[in-house]
């Protein structure tokens, strides 16, 4: 009975309750669908972090990671892949040479991080021999060639493969700086496994294009048995073994397996690899339930004022109610019952119409290209699919039901404390 007339008390003033909650209903649209956006350019920046820039799982010297020094290497490289393939949750096996290099053109020159890899094995554990194609250069040059994939080999190149004499795959950012083109020569200088300087003249045979212009300034990828060459490095010796897992979520499990088989060698997770990669991906869950619990703290004070206003406007009402012996039990709880339904009814349209927007974009996607430059810079795609969980859902409408039942207290405090002699005598 209480909650049908608090309900029916709602709708006595049209006007006003459709205002407020109006106002809830776009607080919370505009909370949701920003926090779906937000969740949608973070998943995505983890996503192509792990599929292009670091491994899942990594393993090196204790010592590499201080300066890359070529003699903290891992050794006896044939039989430690053997032992990676017998785990179950381990898909892809990477044997990587890294070491820090000096790129020279005629005209200029960069400090990069320079891969040795063998092609096969590399792209069962990174995609970034898919950034190699370019749709877009082809769909905006519709080049006039019967064969596509001969157009896209000579504008853009093609991945590394054993048959092609000292290769060298750049990405977009670092071919700008250089001022090269696929085809173009380049000359690389290194320290050896001695600590001697050596180097050699490679050829660009592809140029990769990521959502990271950072990534694509600061990284190039050869063939191992061109660079084990140049650095002089021992037989079966790698800097690090890339790996990639049949379940991301196994990760820590995958990890302590990995550990147990190479108790003397480190190994890294994707969150240790790059911390900042790490931090977006636990952070961001915290920060868009503060940010939601922001947007209901203030629609919170909204919601007391209004309540107040109506309390204010019923004083004789509820000083007759309360003289004819209805319990102040039962008052509180009318007043409680008000401003909890006046605020799930705008929670409910609210969230009802974020999530509504977000079906609508989560498959053709927000399109940011007029800020795609900032945006690569800073690691993230121009393309925005916005993301959100049943979990974030049923949490936001738990914080609205709690905010309903937080701000009824005071109204229905203030509610309780009228004498029902004076509240008679007003009019």
């Amino acid at each position: 009975m209480i909650p049908s007339i608090a309900w029916k008390n709602i709708w006595r003033n049209r006007t006003r309750s459709l205002v407020v909650i109006v106002a809830i209903a776009l607080g919370l649209f505009g909370g949701l669908f920003a926090s779906a956006f937000l969740l949608g350019m973070s998943e995505q920046r983890v996503s192509e972090g792990i599929r292009y820039e670091t491994p899942e799982l990594k393993v090196q010297h204790p010592r590499f990671k201080e300066n890359l020094e070529p003699h903290y290497s891992i050794t006896d490289v044939p039989d430690k892949e053997r032992a990676l393939a017998k785990l179950p949750l381990v898909v892809g096996i990477s044997p990587r040479v890294i070491t820090s290099a000096m790129v020279q053109t005629a005209t200029t020159s960069s400090g990069i991080t320079l891969y040795g890899v063998d092609p096969a094995k590399e792209k069962t554990v990174s995609m970034l021999y898919q950034t190699i194609w370019d749709s877009t250069a082809v769909r905006k040059n519709r080049p006039s060639v019967t064969n596509v994939a001969q157009f896209v080999e000579d504008s853009c190149g093609v991945y590394l493969s054993d048959g092609q004499h000292i290769p060298i795959v750049i990405g977009e950012k670092l071919a700008h700086k250089l001022k090269v083109k696929v085809r173009s020569k380049l000359v690389i200088t290194m320290q050896d496994y001695n600590g001697t300087l050596t180097g050699g003249a490679f050829r660009v045979v592809g140029i990769f294009r990521t959502s990271n212009t950072q990534f694509e300034e600061n990284n190039a990828f050869v063939l191992r048995s061109d660079l084990s060459s140049l650095m002089v490095l021992p037989d079966s010796t790698v800097s690090e073994l890339a790996l990639r897992l049949a379940n991301e979520k196994q990760l820590n499990v995958a990890a302590q397996q990995v550990r147990s088989l190479f108790p003397g060698l480190k190994v890294y997770t994707w969150r240790d690899s790059d911390p900042l990669l790490g931090m977006i991906d636990g952070m961001m869950l915290i920060s868009l339930i503060s940010f939601m619990v922001i947007i209901l703290l203030a629609l919170g004070f909204v919601i007391v004022n209004t309540m107040l206003m109506v309390i204010l406007e019923r004083v004789r009402e509820l000083g007759m109610l309360m003289a004819v012996g209805m319990s102040k039990g039962r008052v509180f709880s009318m007043i409680m019952f008000e401003t909890v339904l006046l605020t799930l009814t705008g929670g409910v349209v609210g969230i009802a119409l974020g999530y509504g927007m977000v079906l609508l974009t989560s498959h053709s996607g927000i399109d940011l290209s007029s800020f795609s430059q900032g945006l690569r810079a800073i690691g993230y795609s121009p393309v925005v699919y916005p993301h959100i969980d049943i979990f974030f859902l049923l949490l936001v409408t738990a914080l609205v039901l709690t905010t309903g039942l937080v701000a009824s207290i005071f109204p229905a405090i203030r509610a309780l404390k009228l004498r029902p002699v004076e509240a008679l005598r007003q009019d």
